[in-house]
């Protein structure tokens, strides 16, 4: 038996919202993931089409005409034993830099973990500790300042 966790990623006008809040406006929830996409400040400066944000240059979508597309990884089956579980994410299309949203969608009946138990999950290649053995489903998407990914998932099988 699995716990569910919030599936799909939302947009929101105050910024995105990514595996939307199990709780509406909490994003501290599990699953919530938010990054500010507040509008830059018009400094007159016509030289640069992208707009800055505090992580770098985002993609101005007439210039990235193919769509980002998240890769989790491939399945894994692990030993319990063996502890932490190093995920393997990429990212295709769009224009970087890229920010990464890793989510735990189901887990196996027992597991208390939550998304705060990924490790680095803004990173391409996080890495989280299984509690008990049974079937681990988490989510990447990736995002690149216009357009984000849809989820794709990984199946983690610990034995």
């Amino acid at each position: 038996m699995f716990q569910q966790h919030c599936p799909f990623p939302t947009l929101r006008a105050a910024g995105l919202l990514f595996f939307c809040a199990c709780e509406p406006g909490d994003p501290e929830r599990i699953g919530a993931k938010e990054i500010d996409t507040a509008p830059p400040i018009d400094t007159g400066d016509t030289s640069d089409t992208a707009a800055d944000t505090a992580t770098g240059d985002t993609a101005d979508s007439a210039n990235c005409p193919d769509p980002v597309v998240g890769d989790a990884g491939p399945d894994q089956t692990v030993n319990l034993a063996d502890g932490q579980v190093q995920l393997d994410g990429a990212a295709t299309g769009g224009c970087g830099p890229y920010w990464w949203f890793w989510a735990l969608q189901a887990q196996p009946a027992g597991s208390t973990l939550s998304d705060r138990d990924i490790h680095a999950a803004n990173l391409e290649d996080p890495t989280f500790t299984p509690t008990v053995a049974g079937d681990y489903v988490l989510s990447l998407a990736v995002y690149d300042g216009t357009q984000s990914s849809s989820p794709d998932i990984v199946l983690i099988s610990v034995m």
